[in-house]
């Protein structure tokens, strides 16, 4: 800015430059005050177009402003000043484009919902019948000592039970199995100091076949092994007879070395006898009293019944397992040992039983001349003195 204050002006002149002055300032000031607001509506009109894009398109937020309304049914609508369709603009034909992706995908979802919801309603069971574990013919009823009760799934990889309930028949007391017409079954009892003294002739004549000797145990409390009060008695008197036998051993196992402790015991009563049936295992849970068996799991007890299985086996015997049906289906894993002979406890008419066994206990409360008291009766479905 040029000092004037060296000249000498008189006063109209002063006055003229001074007014001139001032109309350059106001010129500037007017440019710069347009400028900023040019600016300001600038960003005003971003900030509309912004805030209005989360509901409307950027097509119809720029329609309002220019003062028109937005026409979803006319192609022909125009962009002012511009003779353009707003179809011409490409941000406003990918906007398009997006939104008409966004409705068929929404609109094919519904659809697929739709269908999957049908096809479920239509594999659904229908009837109560097919939900039922009673009445779908894949579970068996196992009732505890507790007397709870649980549906157990029976499972296709173990061999099942082939014999039918028809040709079970009871005559004058005693069990017998028909296949074809024909009798298959043996009778036997298993014995015990419980059993008393034993008439072996009298069993004889009363049509038993072979017996049963329980060789001893072990504590469930002490885990003592002990030898059967009456094992010596009941093997001689059954060779004396003539009788066919086999054994059994009540296990309190809880390891393999225990196991293995039995199997030697049970040998070494068996040495120099000729045993014609099966060795068995004997392994149950004491009601009433702290077993040992409690103290360990079903993976365990398999694995124990396992070793005594495997080492009677190596001995030379014809190895067995014991057990009633809830010991059997829930207490171990018999898709672990399905290749052993199984000794079924189950009293009554038929037996419940889903996999393939080979001796039934079917009374343990029966009566029999040769026997004392309550005797307990089996029938075998293998003349094991045949194998």
């Amino acid at each position: 800015m040029k000092d004037f204050s060296e000249f000498e002006f008189d006063d109209d002149e002063r006055d003229d430059l001074e007014l001139d002055g001032y109309r350059s300032r106001r010129k500037k000031s007017g440019v710069l005050f347009l400028g900023a607001s040019a600016l300001v509506m600038l960003a005003l009109l971003m900030i509309a177009l912004l805030s209005q894009s989360g509901n409307k398109s950027a097509k119809e937020a720029f329609l309002e402003m220019e003062g028109k309304s937005p026409s979803h049914t006319d192609p022909e609508t125009y962009v002012e000043g511009t003779g353009l369709r707003s179809e011409d603009l490409k941000f406003w034909k990918l906007y398009e484009s997006m939104e008409s992706a966004k409705e068929s995908e929404t609109a094919t979802s519904t659809a697929t919902e739709t269908e999957t919801k049908k096809e479920t309603e239509s594999t659904e069971p229908s009837t109560e019948t097919e939900t039922d574990p009673s009445k779908d013919g894949k579970h068996t009823l196992v009732v505890h000592a507790d007397q709870t009760e649980d549906w157990i799934r029976i499972d296709d990889t173990i061999p099942a039970c082939k014999y039918s309930d028809d040709g079970f028949e009871i005559k004058n007391g005693i069990m017998h199995y028909y296949e074809n017409g024909r009798d298959i079954s043996h009778l036997g009892v298993d014995i015990s100091k419980y059993s008393g003294d034993v008439d072996f002739e009298r069993l004889k004549d009363a049509g038993v076949e072979f017996v049963m000797i329980r060789v001893g145990s072990r504590g469930y409390d002490t885990g003592a092994l002990t030898l059967d009060e009456k094992f010596v008695d009941n093997i001689t008197g059954a060779e004396a007879a003539g009788m066919p036998y086999g054994a059994y051993f009540f296990s309190q196992a809880v390891s393999d070395v225990e196991a293995f402790e039995e199997v030697q015991f049970i040998v070494g009563a068996l040495h120099g006898h000729k045993v014609t049936y099966p060795v068995a295992i004997d392994m149950e849970i004491v009601t009433g009293h702290s077993s040992r068996l409690t103290k360990i799991s079903a993976v365990q007890r398999t694995g124990i019944t396992n070793t005594f299985l495997q080492g009677i086996k190596n001995a030379g015997f014809i190895p067995m397992i014991y057990g009633n049906k809830e010991w059997l289906l829930t207490r171990i894993d018999m898709r672990s040992l399905q290749d052993f002979d199984v000794w079924l406890s189950n009293d009554g008419k038929t037996p419940d039983y889903p996999y393939r066994f080979s001796m039934w206990q079917y009374n343990t409360k029966g009566t029999i001349p040769g026997i004392t008291g309550d005797a307990c009766l089996d029938v075998s479905f293998v003349d094991y003195t045949e194998r």
